[in-house]
């Protein structure tokens, strides 16, 4: 079986019926680039924008290196946010902000189905080990704040 700790984001998932015994042999290699653009919080607003571009494999213990789970080859992320002075003594802040994420797919293996319904549990294909990619992940969240500003 072709098994990496580098390919778990839950590591209470692995139960002690499924992995009986790990080994310390194989490796994982990851490589790229990152760039930040930031703008600190002066006259009222901020910005942050940061991309990366990588590769993310591992070498399994039959010598053959695969794609890991995270290698989704690219992340961009973009922060912005405004505030404004206000209330009645203008001592007030309003602020409001966004993120934008978006991410390439993970990657995943294909699944034996007809092996998997025989044996009752997921069989996936050790012959096309992270193969397949899932669509780019999109996430966009706002926020707003309102702070009141006085003695003490």
């Amino acid at each position: 079986m072709n098994f990496s700790l580098l390919n778990v984001s839950d590591i209470s998932a692995i139960g002690t019926s499924t992995y009986r015994q790990l080994v310390n042999k194989g490796t994982g290699r990851n490589y790229g680039v990152e760039l930040t653009v930031e703008k600190s919080l002066s006259k009222g607003y901020y910005f942050m924008a940061t991309t990366s571009v990588f590769d993310s494999k591992f070498k399994a213990l039959n010598g053959k290196e695969y794609n890991t789970t995270f290698n989704t080859r690219y992340v961009g992320n973009l922060l912005l946010g405004k505030e404004w002075t206000v209330g009645k003594n203008k001592n007030n802040l309003f602020g409001m902000n966004a993120k934008l994420i978006y991410a390439g797919g993970r990657k995943y293996s294909p699944v034996l189905e007809d092996e998997s319904l025989r044996l009752d549990e997921e069989i996936i294909d050790q012959s096309r080990i992270n193969t397949l990619t899932a669509d780019p992940y999109i996430r966009l969240d706002f926020s707003s704040t309102y702070r009141i500003n006085r003695k003490r």
